[in-house]
């Protein structure tokens, strides 16, 4: 009938370049006293998985796939729905 369908699967694993904390200096008008206040931008690294099926006809492809990503301090869990033209 036309219709091409394939799995797809990545896996990843993402290092961070360069700064991923924040730091800055905290004053108050009026009082002789200053503070920091510091934290955390981003993991040194995270790994990264997505499973998905895609289905193609002519000029036209639908998908959907599952993405998961986790790092030492986050975790995310996303579903995509994806339609693409190509000419």
């Amino acid at each position: 009938s036309g219709w091409k369908v394939r799995p797809t699967a990545d896996i990843a694993y993402v290092w961070t370049m360069g700064d991923n904390d924040n730091a800055m200096g905290i004053t108050v008008p009026g009082i002789n006293a200053q503070d920091r206040l510091g934290y955390e931008l981003m993991d040194s690294g995270f790994f990264v998985g997505r499973l998905g099926l895609e289905a193609e006809k002519d000029d036209w492809t639908y998908g959907v796939s599952y993405s998961y990503q986790k790092g030492s301090d986050a975790q995310s869990n996303k579903w995509f729905v994806d339609v693409k033209y190509s000419f």
